[in-house]
């Protein structure tokens, strides 16, 4: 499950009122939550503010840890 979604629940908020109270479209948050379209800086930031999460854990990171990742 993505973060998103999981903040998104933990508030007990649809997509549509997500969506209204950052000023998103419900497709955008769906598609946000399907990986189908990724979480910009900016929209995360905002999206955090809503949900009350740093917007870091909002943001995606498929990097992997052998190249450059945080050391352990």
């Amino acid at each position: 499950m993505s973060c998103l979604r999981e903040a998104r629940r933990k508030r007990n908020l649809t997509q549509a009122e997500l969506a209204e109270a950052a000023k998103l479209t419900t497709a955008t948050i769906s598609r946000y939550e399907t990986g189908r379209r990724r979480v910009s800086i900016k929209a995360a930031k905002v999206l955090g503010e809503v949900l009350g999460v740093h917007w870091y854990d909002l943001v995606e990171d498929d990097s992997d840890p052998g190249e450059g990742g945080e050391n352990e």
